[in-house]
């Protein structure tokens, strides 16, 4: 697994998780998918290596997806990984708290998400427009 090129999907929808990780495949990523936060840092901590980016559902039972990006970016091994966010919620209400972390964005799973993933996916990797 190339981690220049992967991408770290977290989210407690199987059937997201699966369709993200289909999205970042088409580009050309690695996905690597995770069904909780708590999976996530298990992962981080134990057997973590640097990822490309991180790809996160904002409301998961248990640690949310932003709780889960701030501790890990505790890890020194993550500090800098840029975020996205995405949610059915209303975005004004969890905008503000995505901000408090730098290097990190947010989008609407809406008819949009699709179009802003691949736009976000780009940013990452410029020569995929």
């Amino acid at each position: 697994m190339d981690p220049t090129m992967t991408i770290v999907i977290v989210d407690d929808d199987p059937l997201h998780c699966e369709l993200m990780a289909h999205w970042v495949s088409t580009l050309g990523f690695t996905p690597l998918c995770f069904g909780s936060g708590e999976e996530l840092l298990a992962w981080a901590q134990a057997h973590g290596h640097p990822v490309l980016a991180l790809l996160l559902d904002v409301d998961m039972p248990g640690r949310d997806g932003i709780d889960s990006c701030r501790a890990l970016r505790a890890l020194p091994t993550f500090a800098d990984t840029p975020a996205l966010f995405v949610t059915a919620h209303d975005t004004t209400q969890i905008r503000p708290r995505v901000a408090t972390l730098g290097r990190a964005s947010l989008i609407a799973k809406d008819s949009q998400l699709v179009r802003q993933l691949f736009e976000w996916l780009q940013t990452l990797r410029p020569s995929l427009s």
